[in-house]
């Protein structure tokens, strides 16, 4: 997920949630350097959700969140992952964006 303040502001109180779908995994090792989710919920029937928390990103800045999903089963075909959600603190007002879908052709 790649994060950019693309605003000459700085925004503050950021909150990240992405969805794995039921069939793919979450791998619980992180490289070194790279920020870890705040949290990792597992849902029966959801999927299971991936949150991560930044104290805030100055104006123009960049930052990418990275995890490692492997599938449980063997994928044919295309593969969509849902968009992720974020919510922040610009202007003492509280936005939400969200991503684009991530579609994995193979």
């Amino acid at each position: 997920i790649n994060l950019k303040n693309r605003s000459y502001k700085n925004i503050e109180d950021i909150h990240v949630t992405d969805k794995v779908p039921q069939i793919a995994e979450i791998k619980k090792e992180f490289a070194v350097g790279t920020l870890q989710p705040s949290s990792i919920i597992k849902h029966e029937r959801k999927g299971t959700f991936v949150k991560f928390r930044l104290d805030g990103l100055e104006s123009y800045e960049e930052r990418v969140l990275s995890y490692i999903i492997t599938s449980k089963i063997s994928i044919l075909g295309q593969f969509q992952l849902p968009i992720a959600r974020a919510t922040f603190k610009a202007n003492g007002r509280i936005r939400n964006t969200t991503s684009n879908r991530y579609i994995f052709k193979n």
